[in-house]
């Protein structure tokens, strides 16, 4: 069993901009299907989301008021986040339509109503998966390896591209996620829709994306030669004085 966040997508059907400046609209926001998620040591993994596991009243209700966030968060969002990290709410209609779940949801945050403007449309949905069970089969054709059950979610993230591709997007006019196995601190959760690798700063171990690793190793690689540089200095000016 692991208890672990994963990421739907979804396409808008209607949105308006109010008075007020807000976004207001309804989307697509979790469908059923088999996804494929990319585990830390390359190998891939297929879960299968099925109509009696996702199309239930107990995901459908923890679906209804959660914050919209600007990306995925590091962590779950709470009462103590949500402040920082809410640009606005999902509403409290949601809804079956065949095999995808449809929920109102409103953007509130100016900075974000600008982001989609420019383009930023991609839609994800962040949830708890409290249980992954390790199950050979096929659904609609495609092979799984697990299944998804006791879907629990946490927020709508507005993202660059969504899982579902060109359907996961904000319509204005009117796919593997990498997998980090290594659970959160505080959570117990693994972030799925974040790649992460170790990297160790002053004896502390501490998780991060690949390219600020790759950077802080180039980082530290420069140093590191600046140092043999200045050392080597200092014993050829130190034998010139012995000299």
């Amino acid at each position: 069993m692991l208890e672990a966040i994963r990421c739907d997508a979804g396409n808008v059907l209607r949105m308006q901009k109010t008075p007020e400046g807000y976004l207001r609209g309804d989307a697509v926001v979790s469908r059923t299907g088999v996804f494929s998620y990319l585990n830390m040591d390359g190998t891939t993994r297929y879960e299968l989301r099925h109509p009696d596991d996702i199309l239930t009243q107990t995901t459908l209700d923890s679906i209804k008021q959660v914050p919209v966030t600007m990306d995925h968060p590091a962590e779950l969002v709470d009462s103590v986040s949500a402040k920082s990290l809410q640009i606005g709410h999902i509403g409290d209609d949601v809804r079956i339509d065949g095999a995808n779940i449809i929920a109102s949801f409103t953007i509130t945050d100016a900075d974000a109503v600008r982001d989609i403007y420019a383009g930023k449309r991609g839609l994800s949905l962040g949830y708890k998966v409290s249980d992954l069970i390790n199950e050979d089969g096929a659904y609609n054709g495609q092979t799984y390896t697990h299944r998804q059950t006791g879907t629990i979610v946490n927020h709508l993230a507005v993202v660059k591209a969504g899982r579902a591709g060109p359907a996961a997007r904000i319509n204005l006019d009117g796919a593997s996620v990498q997998l980090d196995t290594i659970p959160d601190k505080k959570t117990g959760v693994v972030m799925s829709d974040i790649k992460t690798v170790a990297v160790n700063l002053d004896g502390l171990d501490y998780q991060a994306a690949p390219e600020i690793a790759n950077h802080l190793k180039k980082e530290t690689a420069r140093a590191d030669a600046a140092e043999t540089g200045a050392e080597k200095l200092r014993t050829d000016h130190k034998a010139e004085i012995d000299t």
